[in-house]
């Protein structure tokens, strides 16, 4: 009997471009159905509108972010700013993958940053459900700064290597976190619009993974000798044990105005839009988990599966024939 020992005789091993584009069909449908679903609860409802506007009312209350602090995260984020990183995105993609590396990757932060604008200038609105709150019906959802600070660590993910990714990646991640809690903390922005603009940004990113893997410029990484989980548990731990801690401090001690009020609310909010982008963050890099994005590869690099640790990671070794061993 041939065939691979470890592998059930039913399983067929799963090519590397169908895992790319079954997890960019996850990441561009599920970001846009659940951005789609957060509008609608929290702008389209008046529970929605009346908590966010608690929210806002005690943003800032606590002291756990000073302004200063706050101000000097957000103040990163400008015209200049994204167009530096856009070249960079760009030119490191260029020399990696050539020119389908580099306009995916820009791509998706200019096409975020332009998605952002339209949706809350234009296509989205915030009806007037509630007569006391009929002042603030300027639409806000998605948040322009979180969609562009999030969108540029979604670039470098699509450019780095895969063994570079986690640690080049965790202080911008760390950064386009703290942009999402801080807008929240200085009343720029309500909860939801954070968790729009970070779904938007795994939308688009979703996108360009499927561009990409239609172009054939996806292949399998080569092992390396840590996993990617725990990569991935050292940036988000210590951004949700940041936000643990703000609800920890308070329980026991921040003023408040009672259970559910205004400063509790405050906090609340800006801890999910803390959540929020680091679990998109950690999303993002579930998407391109054993995967090195680049210039196209020759067909036979399809036939590996990535589920297989013991088929080559390079075209050296390829098997010949259903069932033979690698070559040693």
């Amino acid at each position: 009997m041939t065939g691979d020992p470890l592998r059930p005789p039913h399983a067929r091993p799963r090519g590397v471009r169908a895992v790319v584009r079954r997890r960019a069909l996850a990441l561009a449908g599920g970001g846009a159905a659940l951005l789609v679903l957060v509008y609608l609860l929290a702008v389209r409802t008046g529970a929605g509108q009346r908590w966010e506007e608690s929210v806002l009312r005690g943003a800032g209350s606590s002291g756990l972010v000073s302004t200063g602090q706050a101000l000097s995260a957000l103040d990163l984020v400008n015209t200049g700013s994204l167009a530096v990183a856009v070249v960079v995105i760009a030119g490191v993609g260029f020399l990696r993958g050539g020119p389908a590396l580099a306009a995916a990757a820009a791509g998706t932060v200019g096409c975020c940053a332009i998605a952002a604008e339209l949706l809350k200038d234009t296509l989205l609105s915030r009806p007037a459900l509630l007569p006391e709150l009929a002042y603030r019906l300027h639409n806000s959802l998605p948040s322009g700064h979180s969609t562009v600070a999030m969108s540029v660590v979604a670039g470098l993910l699509l450019v780095l290597p895969h063994r570079w990714r986690a640690p080049v990646v965790c202080a911008p991640l760390v950064w386009a976190v703290s942009v999402g809690g801080y807008t929240v903390n200085e009343r720029w922005h309500r909860p939801s619009d954070v968790v729009a603009a970070n779904l938007l940004v795994l939308a688009v990113t979703g996108v360009a993974l499927l561009f990409l893997a239609a172009r054939g410029a996806v292949r399998r990484a080569r092992p390396t000798r840590s996993r990617w989980w725990s990569s991935a548990v050292l940036l988000v731990a210590p951004l949700v044990l940041a936000a643990g801690a703000a609800l920890v401090v308070l329980l026991i001690g921040a003023p408040s105005d009672g259970p559910g009020g205004d400063a509790d609310n405050g906090v609340l909010g800006m801890a999910l839009a803390f959540a929020s982008s680091a679990l998109s963050g950690l999303a993002l890099l579930a998407a391109v988990r054993g995967v090195d994005l680049g210039r196209a590869r020759p067909r036979a690099d399809d036939e590996w599966s990535l589920d297989d640790p013991s088929e080559p990671a390079r075209g050296n070794g390829v098997h010949k024939a259903r069932g033979t061993q690698p070559v040693r």
